[in-house]
């Protein structure tokens, strides 16, 4: 008898224990979202950029000599999206062949300082070629006015790339012989580069 009434006394303490749990609320505390914290890509668009590009080119003048040039150019600045970006730049002219006949023995060497601008043509999200434009607009320190804008293809990601490209330029220059040669050159050239 005494082993009865000591397996009721054990069956109702296992109730009495499990009836608080039964009735007792879960409480869930929050959890750390396992995917990763959320990027704005489009940020990325936004931003400093760099440009360092090389150029040859040529002057387009009819029925006289005419001369090239080689260029070395950097240009830096503010990168609004991709398709849009400005800045400004520096470099140094070469006048290589037929400079004496046109501008003498002097000013061989000039230097532009201009307002770049640039942009893609089509975005460039998931394409490694796309087209694009720039526009070069200041003064040669030696000569004078210059405008020059370029149409070519960007080869690479959208923060790194190689570019290559078809300018045209139309600028004042220093000539000897103001009557044969006119004041202001234009030249066609291919220029290369790169941009990140």
């Amino acid at each position: 008898m005494y082993v009865m009434i000591k397996k009721k006394l054990f069956l109702v303490a296992v109730l009495f224990t499990m009836i608080p749990n039964s009735y007792a609320q879960v409480v869930r505390l929050p959890q750390e979202a396992k995917q990763q914290k959320y990027h704005e890509y489009s940020l990325d668009d936004r931003g400093f950029w760099l440009a360092v590009e090389g150029s040859a080119a040529s002057s387009v003048i009819m029925n006289h000599h005419n001369f090239q040039r080689a260029t070395v150019s950097v240009a830096c600045g503010y990168r609004l999206s991709e398709f849009l970006r400005f800045g400004v730049g520096l470099g140094g002219n070469c006048y290589i062949n037929g400079n004496k006949s046109v501008r003498g023995n002097n000013n061989m060497f000039t230097m532009p300082v201009f307002f770049d601008m640039r942009g893609n043509i089509v975005s460039q999200d998931v394409r490694e070629i796309v087209p694009y434009w720039s526009v070069e607009v200041g003064a040669n320190l030696g000569d004078g006015f210059f405008l020059s804008p370029t149409l070519g293809m960007r080869i690479g990601e959208p923060r790194k790339a190689f570019l290559i490209g078809l300018s045209y330029t139309i600028g004042e220059i220093d000539t000897t012989i103001p009557h044969v040669f006119p004041s202001y050159i234009h030249q066609v050239g291919l220029k290369i580069g790169y941009e990140f």
